[in-house]
């Protein structure tokens, strides 16, 4: 029997907005908590310029790499009904240790020697669902630190793309980043989130189904998406730097800085270097460069993040022996870390307090949960649950709605969604009319928002409890912080605990930038992965 709710009781939800029932019946959680939204524009499907070409690396080119990986196939199960961002088990430590870490900043035994005060130091940010490039070195540009904003596919400028491949039936790239994102190609196989195959649970257990992760295109190792996309990236980044400063910006002999969560073991940071390597993010200038590997350098994205924090000059009131936060808030998951200041926090003299936790529960969650929900919303009318329809909806939402979604105060009012299908006849029981699907905010933040923002919460709450120490303030970063529905959350949630909860400058961007930085410090010890 069909337990989904009526017509008149959709209708009646839709309409009746200043009522308090929930759908019942329906495949989504409910919850409960703050919407908000703002439009914009949407990019072009169509491809602007062609995309770059990339040989394919094949698997006796891997060597010895490839014994040491899963049996990764292409995945053909069917999704769930439901996405839960709720962690696996393990994924939050549960009796950390409170005891001080080693100061971040490293014995100076340990640090990589200054050999070569201007050298470049260039950042990679490689993410579950979006990355970027950053580069610095203080003979060319001084103390700044610069991005990478000009992307194929696109006249406007992006501090970063998506992390996206999009392959033909034959296992070769037709496109990667915007363009991949963008383009709408029959028979291509579109590969998003495969970052996820490197995560301890995946590498743990080759047989864990994650709805998250891609369909491999045939004859691909998901190892292969990894080194083709860096490859595509690092390629069109020396073009970039090379394009803007010359003979001068060296990036053969550059220290390369991979940011990585602070969760993964050995084995993932291992891997994510060897694909750095296949990719020729790092090369041999010689027959005599013996070191040459040693140019490429992982960092963990909270430590990366802290280097952004502690250069902006309005976050320097903290003192020691203060304690702070990082929630580090990304597409696919978010890491938080304590720490406290036994020094010069501009010097990074600082020591971790408690151990990492991590969560799936980014933004990518909110684009999921708004899929199902459109799925639910429109199940009698196939002629939007096709992929691309089911792609577009999401695409709006994600590029206009997700971030500026603002909190209760938005429970009243309708969100528009253009269809891909403007065919299909109006049906005012589901809000479909003259081509555009309207949705209350009520709705969507019950049943979009709420769930994955309460795990966010969640998350803080158990780092906060992993110390028996005052937090004096907690600095959001990554993607998801531009969320205005999430800053508002954790300011209500946490400002009578913590004195400064604040989004830094370029908070999307904190790890790349983070990570370029101290790359230009020339600081980080040779044992930190």
């Amino acid at each position: 029997m069909d337990d989904r709710p009526s017509i008149n009781e959709i209708y009646q939800f839709l309409t009746d907005l200043n009522g308090t029932t929930s759908i019942r019946g329906s495949r989504l959680r409910p919850s409960s908590s703050h919407p908000g939204g703002a439009e914009k524009n949407l990019h072009s499907f169509q491809s602007s310029s062609s995309p770059p070409a990339v040989e394919h690396i094949s698997d006796d080119q891997h060597g010895d790499f490839y014994s040491r990986q899963p049996s990764w196939t292409s995945r053909s199960r069917s999704p769930p009904p439901e996405y839960q961002s709720t962690p696996p088990p393990g994924s939050i430590p549960g009796n950390a240790s409170l005891s001080m870490s080693q100061p971040f900043m490293p014995p100076v035994q340990n640090m990589v020697a200054a050999v070569d005060e201007g050298r470049m130091s260039v950042s990679i940010d490689f993410g579950t669902t979006f990355s970027g490039v950053a580069y610095c070195s203080s003979r060319i540009f001084g103390d700044q630190v610069w991005q990478i904003l000009t992307w194929p596919g696109s006249f406007e400028t992006y501090r970063k793309i998506p992390t996206c491949l999009l392959y033909d039936e034959r296992g070769q790239i037709l496109a990667w980043g915007l363009e991949a994102k963008h383009a709408a190609m029959p028979n291509s196989y579109r590969c998003e989130c495969f970052k996820l195959f490197l995560e301890p649970r995946a590498l743990r257990d080759s047989s864990v189904v994650d709805i998250r992760l891609p369909q491999l295109p045939p004859g691909k190792r998901a190892i292969d998406l990894i080194v083709e996309f860096l490859s595509c990236l690092w390629e069109y980044a020396k073009e970039q730097i090379t394009r803007e400063f010359g003979a001068v910006a060296d990036l053969y002999t550059a220290d390369v800085w991979l940011t990585v969560p602070a969760v993964w073991d050995e084995r993932g940071c291992d891997l994510m270097r060897e694909a750095a390597i296949l990719a020729g993010l790092v090369q041999s200038t010689s027959a005599g460069d013996t070191q040459w590997r040693d140019r490429l350098h992982i960092i963990a994205e909270p430590e990366a993040a802290i280097v952004h924090c502690a250069h902006l000059t309005d976050l320097h009131d903290l003192q020691p022996p203060q304690n702070f936060i990082v929630c580090d808030a990304g597409g696919g998951t978010v890491d938080l870390a304590i720490y406290k200041i036994i020094g010069q926090i501009a010097n990074l003299e600082i020591a971790k307090i408690a151990a990492h936790s991590c969560s799936n529960c980014g933004s990518l969650f909110l684009d999921q949960r708004f899929r199902e929900l459109i799925k639910w919303l429109l199940a009698d009318h196939p002629a939007h649950l096709d992929p691309a329809s089911l792609a577009y909806f999401v695409r709006s939402f994600s590029e206009t709605k997700k971030l500026h979604y603002a909190g209760v105060q938005d429970d009243d009012n309708m969100f528009h969604f253009t269809c891909f299908n403007v065919e299909d006849p109006n049906d005012i029981t589901v809000g479909l009319i003259d081509g555009q699907l309207s949705i209350p905010g009520r709705l969507l933040r019950r049943e979009v928002f709420q769930p994955v923002v309460e795990q966010v919460l969640e998350l803080i709450e158990h780092q906060l409890s992993q110390v028996d120490e005052r937090v004096d303030a907690l600095f959001l970063v990554g993607g998801f912080s531009d969320s205005e529905y999430l800053r508002q959350c954790v300011k209500e949630r946490f400002r009578s605990r913590i004195r400064v909860i604040v989004q830094p400058s370029n908070a999307d961007s904190a790890t790349l930038r983070g990570a370029a930085r101290y790359g230009r410090t020339r600081r980080l010890h040779r044992g930190d992965r």
